[in-house]
């Protein structure tokens, strides 16, 4: 059946170049707009306001010289008017005005537009452009109501395979205009809509092209939030947790550790996966300068093989990997690795009156009792240890004591990040 194309044709709309000139502009505009270019041209999603204001909707109306309720009046007398109704108004997706004109818009380009290809090209990518960006800042809101953080979003990202489009293409804008090029494809191979984008027929399937690409990008983001607020929720665990360690007197004491040094401590493990975000130039410089016989450029491999291994851990699962026997903890994972030595270095100077708002008092706690060369403290042996052996894995040099110096210098490093973000 083929009510909605005829009931749509009464709207009178002509597509011509000024119309595509115009599409251009309200898109670009859109794409330009605010903090939406941090968004679009991201991994990142809920970080930067990403919104589709009424204004935005009105444009596209706009246009083509119409106004939402010239639309919206049409598809209620087509609804109306035969049974079983072509269009359900309950169903908001699907009995949307701007969702039904925009594909009814590609349509009657590929009409009006024959002997201009390339403009009609070009102008169906920007209503589908415009149509999916509505979409996307719709669920970006409903899902991160009140933005995401930026760590732990990237930590998201990081673990991400390739199977995700949005690690084959980079940027949430590319993502989008690779949707948009399936949904006009002609190809029905390709794109089980082309019948329907190319005739705006028949009913159903107008119907389930307009469902079926909210579905997709839905559960796509669905899936991103699940992972965020799965790792989002291991950090309140973090920030909620109370550690019993034991005085000078050898009695159990409570430590209630300070929420900003819990958040801290979760953002040095969030930056931990990216590269970009772990390995702060000037700070490396300056820990590495600590050490007479280290020379900056091996550092830096070994921050950046630290790095790269904790991206494969967070794909893997691994992350939080520990390995216990005999009384002794091996941390495998990375994660599981820097939360023990940053928890241990501030358990420390709060047991011993080490003043923890003093940045340079707790630098040289930390750097006194993981470079010392000896110690009982069984957890400094255990993390320190296991960074030995991350690091001999890792073939960052064959000489035990250069591994031993860049051991203490990444520790160093580690709560020196911490300390930074505090």
């Amino acid at each position: 059946m083929d009510y909605i194309r005829t009931y749509f044709d009464k709207l009178g709309i002509k597509i011509t170049p000024q119309v595509c000139r115009n599409m251009n502009l309200l898109v670009t505009q859109w794409e330009t707009k605010g903090t939406h270019p941090l968004t679009l041209n991201s991994q990142l999603l809920g970080v930067y306001t990403f919104a589709f204001s009424e204004a935005d909707r009105t444009g596209l109306f706009h246009t083509v010289e119409l106004e939402e309720p010239d639309v919206k009046a049409i598809i209620k007398d087509c609804s109306k008017a035969h049974y079983p109704s072509p269009i359900v108004l309950s169903r908001k997706v699907t009995s949307d005005p701007f969702n039904l004109l925009c594909i009814y818009l590609i349509y009657k380009a590929h009409v009006d537009l024959k002997r201009e290809r390339i403009i009609a090209e070009q102008f169906c990518l920007n209503v589908a452009k415009y149509f999916y960006y509505k979409m996307l800042a719709s669920l970006i809101n409903h899902y991160f109501p009140h933005k995401a953080d930026e760590h732990v979003m990237q930590a998201v990202v990081s673990s991400m395979s390739k199977r995700w489009d949005i690690a084959t293409y980079g940027t949430w804008k590319k993502v989008i205009e690779e949707r948009c090029r399936i949904m006009l494809s002609s190809n029905p191979k390709e794109n089980i809509h082309s019948k329907a984008i190319s005739s705006f027929s028949p009913d159903k399937g107008i119907l389930y092209l307009v469902s079926d690409q909210q579905t997709r990008l839905r559960d796509r983001v669905n899936l991103i939030a699940t992972d965020y607020y799965n790792y989002h929720a291991d950090g309140m665990k973090i920030n909620s947790q109370k550690a019993t360690t034991t005085d000078i007197e050898g009695e159990k004491i409570l430590v209630e550790r300070d929420s900003t040094i819990d958040s801290a401590i979760l953002r040095v493990t969030m930056d931990l996966v990216s590269i970009n975000t772990w390995i702060d130039n000037k700070l490396a410089m300056s820990v590495c300068s600590q050490f007479s016989r280290l020379n900056y450029p091996l550092f830096r491999r070994t921050l950046e093989a630290i790095s790269n291994r904790a991206a494969i851990q967070m794909k893997e699962r691994k992350f939080d990997l520990e390995k216990k026997k005999n009384n002794r903890i091996e941390y495998v994972g990375l994660k599981s690795l820097i939360k023990a030595i940053l928890q241990y270095t501030f358990e420390y100077c709060q047991k011993n009156g080490i003043n923890v708002q003093s940045k340079l008092q707790v630098y040289i706690a930390a750097k006194k009792r993981f470079s010392a060369t000896y110690t009982k403290e069984q957890k400094v042996i255990d993390t320190r240890d296991s960074l030995f052996k991350i690091l001999k894995d890792e073939h960052v040099s064959n000489k035990n004591t250069t591994l031993i110096t860049l051991r203490n210098a990444a520790i160093l490093y580690i709560v020196a990040k911490c300390l930074r973000s505090i």
